[in-house]
């Protein structure tokens, strides 16, 4: 808000640079509608709270009777209960005049009271859609995959009236790579818990791809009241007979020697450019023409991160210790197990 334009200025600006009409009754209007007294366009925004700045933004934007608002954290930087005023106000607002709102903030549970439909993003990308009280299904993707893996799957899922979440594992897709985190399935199913802790979500599906399905049987086998069902497809399931080998923990030991760890980076680096990233994705599509600029310019992301080849060591060192913890037999969960050709 302008400090030195009066509020009635303020609300009354785009009226008239549109040429809606009398700005002088309009303004009246408007501060009537937001609940400001009618002597509050004669003041300075200085002489108004914080909700009461944010009610005079709000019939500024509302000045030309708009179908659509776009509030960027509207009630982020006031108090809890002012923040409840503003929130009841849009919500009135919204069911007298018909309003649709894009409502951009970092507080979910804000977002769950205010919104119909839930689009959570990650670094530019979106990570999470569905309906604000829809039931939760967990996406999980497999190794040298990211939440662009799902791409394709999370609208459709969403507009089936699920709340889908897509999640980068530690070490990998756009999360930040440090040699010290325990990259163990074991390790990731816990983070996937601890996710749907931070989402509020107490029970959700889990779903996972290739590696991302041992991961998920071990989040439900670690907590199986946090899992309503899972679905594996196309799972790399370790199962408990396999323990761990012998040559992964000669190889585990090897890269916790600093110029061994130094050496195995500048291999990686070379073996892994993009041309030949570009060959291995294409030789994972039954179809290679589907493998399209775009596509590989997701899948490349990761490899662009800061230390992405430390990572990639560091899924390697614990790759020995991803056996699950009992038989899969001794999971009681409803299972749905996609394997796919073509």
């Amino acid at each position: 808000l302008n400090p030195r334009h009066r509020v009635a200025t303020i609300i009354g600006e785009p009226i008239v640079v549109h040429g809606a009409g009398d700005a002088k009754a309009r303004v009246r209007e408007m501060l009537e509608l937001v609940g400001l007294p009618p002597d509050a366009g004669e003041r300075f925004p200085h002489e108004f709270s914080g909700g009461q700045r944010q009610r005079v933004g709000i019939a500024r934007a509302l000045a030309n009777s708009p179908a659509l608002l776009v509030l960027d954290e509207p009630v982020s930087a006031l108090d809890v209960s002012i923040q409840a005023g503003v929130v009841n106000l849009l919500e009135d607002l919204q069911d007298r005049l018909g309003l649709a709102y894009v409502f951009i903030a970092h507080d979910l549970s804000v977002v769950r009271h205010i919104c119909d439909t839930v689009a959570v993003m990650y670094l530019g990308r979106i990570v999470e859609m569905g309906p604000a009280d829809g039931r939760p299904v967990v996406f999980v993707h497999g190794f040298g995959g990211s939440t662009f893996s799902w791409r394709t799957v999370l609208a459709p899922v969403a507009a089936s009236g699920f709340r889908a979440v897509a999640i980068d594992l530690a070490d990998f897709g756009l999360s930040e790579k440090r040699w010290e985190v325990d990259t163990s399935h074991a390790a990731q199913a816990r983070l996937v818990l601890s996710v749907m802790d931070r989402l509020g979500i107490r029970r959700a599906v889990l779903v996972g791809h290739s590696m991302g399905g041992n991961v998920v049987t071990q989040a439900a086998m670690l907590a199986p009241d946090r899992v309503a069902g899972l679905v594996l497809v196309d799972a790399a399931i370790v199962p408990a007979s396999a323990g761990q080998p012998l040559g992964s923990r000669i190889v585990a030991a090897a890269l916790e020697v600093p110029p061994v760890r130094q050496l195995a980076r500048q291999l990686i680096r070379r073996l892994l450019d993009d041309a030949r990233f570009t060959g291995i994705l294409q030789s994972a599509y039954a179809d290679p023409a589907v493998v399209t600029p775009a596509v590989v310019d997701g899948y490349l992301s990761p490899l662009r991160t800061k230390d992405w080849d430390l990572g990639l060591l560091a899924i390697v060192r614990d790759g020995g210790r991803n056996a699950l913890p009992a038989p899969l037999s001794t999971l009681k969960l409803p299972t749905l197990i996609v394997w796919g050709g073509g």
